[in-house]
């Protein structure tokens, strides 16, 4: 009420000083000259009287001030809602980070979804919540997967983790990925890692479904960024099986979270990411499906070979391991299926592209993982390079293993192989 008397106040100035100006100027000098007195006398009583409210004025303003900050801090202290709900991804990425290459495609159902099909990838975020907690994904098999129409995660909520497979089918459609049950109310962490590599089929992200809400992701502090360029022994296959057992060739025996790769980036607290998949070489020959290249350039090669990626915008790559070679060596009926000077020259090209596009890295080709019997010849290719390039080195594990599924490292050989890059990594690289 003292505002709406004040405003009228003025209102009526406003009114007075508006009729004086509007005066009969065909008055005298000195009538003219009186009117304006007035008028000044008026408005000089209005402004000693405006000046009087305006204190008043001061004072109702700053207690509005205190009861709407009042209020705010009210609103705030009013707990959030935990009923349930689903968070689509493409609506907030701050709320999340995925951890390898990703892009924004469509899901079965046509709702915006990221793309996830690469082994070893991570989808990480935050949330106050409560109860269960589940991941909308889009997924479909490859129909060389062995006839197994399903895919693997590890799901670590609160850093334990849990292994979880996810049925589906040659036809994608949208599944349900279980993170966590009968969750106490609170904050908790949740990390998702493709465990299968992306010839076992595509999928990608849509949605978090929870009581409660996700928060502003705040990734850890890292000390080092890592790419692991690889194939099948990166990508994990087989650590999960032994040689010549019947569920070898069983996508459940892929695990890139079990690979010498992941076991290296997170002991060596680094943003990591695994571009590997089975089968991949270092050639280089048109219509070479298998080569490095082939996915070295794009986010997904599965999904669609046209959406490429730019590895020169990756300028905060620290180190760059490229584990290539065996693929190109194999041997058929007792002969190399290269010649030495073919590999030398693969191998060659496929270093001055990564140091082209990653000029500051620190690049080190390992081998020797499964067999050794071109190890002379990629050490001499990378030796000659290194004579021009000192961030540039060739490392040669001491363990070589096939007990695995598909003659493959097993686990427990890939966890020592990790040790040695690590200890090779300090002495030399870090």
């Amino acid at each position: 009420m003292k505002i709406r008397s004040l405003l009228t106040l003025l209102l009526c100035l406003a009114l007075a000083l508006g009729a004086a100006a509007c005066a009969d100027t065909t008055g005298t000098a000195s009538s003219q000259g009186g009117s304006r007195a007035s008028a000044s006398s008026a408005a000089s009583d209005a402004v000693s009287e405006t000046g009087e409210s305006a204190g008043a004025v001061s004072d109702i303003v700053s207690d509005v001030v205190s009861e709407a900050s009042q209020a705010a801090s009210s609103v705030a202290e009013i707990p959030k809602d935990y009923s349930r709900r689903t968070v689509l991804l493409t609506s907030d990425p701050s709320l999340w980070r995925i951890t390898g290459r990703t892009y924004e495609v469509n899901a079965a159902d046509g709702r915006k979804s990221m793309c996830f099909d690469m082994g070893g990838m991570g989808f990480h975020f935050t949330a106050d919540c409560e109860g269960d907690v589940s991941l909308q994904i889009s997924m479909r098999t490859s129909s060389n997967n062995d006839g197994k129409n399903y895919q693997h995660f590890l799901v670590r909520v609160d850093g334990e983790g849990t292994d979880v497979t996810v049925d589906g089918s040659t036809s994608e459609a949208v599944r349900t990925l279980p993170l966590a049950t009968g969750l106490s109310k609170g904050r908790h962490t949740f990390e998702v890692y493709r465990c299968n590599e992306g010839y076992c089929g595509v999928a990608s992200l849509i949605a978090v479904e929870l009581g409660g809400w996700m928060e502003a992701y705040q990734a850890p502090k890292r000390d080092l960024k890592m790419v692991f360029l690889g194939d099948s022994i990166t990508v994990g296959l087989g650590v999960n099986a032994k040689r010549g057992s019947a569920d070898e060739k069983d996508n459940n025996m892929h695990d890139a979270t079990k690979s010498y790769a992941f076991i290296t980036g997170e002991k060596l607290n680094a943003d990591f990411s695994m571009v590997a998949i089975g089968g991949m070489n270092c050639s280089t020959y048109p219509g070479d499906s298998s080569s490095c290249y082939n996915f070295y350039n794009n986010y997904s090669y599965m999904r669609n070979p046209k959406v490429t990626y730019d590895n020169a915008a990756e300028t905060d790559v620290d180190v760059y391991v490229i584990s290539l070679g065996t693929n190109d060596t194999n041997q058929t009926s007792g002969k190399y299926n290269i010649t030495q000077e073919t590999l030398t020259a693969y191998v060659t090209a496929l270093v001055q592209r990564v140091r082209a596009d990653h000029p500051n890295a620190k690049i080190v080709w390992t081998y020797g993982q499964l067999h050794t019997d071109r190890a002379s010849v990629i050490k001499g290719a990378v030796d000659e390079l290194a004579k021009a390039d000192p961030n540039l080195y060739f490392f040669r594990y001491k363990t070589t293993n096939t007990d695995g599924g598909s003659w493959h490292p097993s686990a427990a050989a890939q966890a020592r192989q990790a040790e040695e890059l690590i200890a090779f990594l300090r002495n030399n690289v870090l």
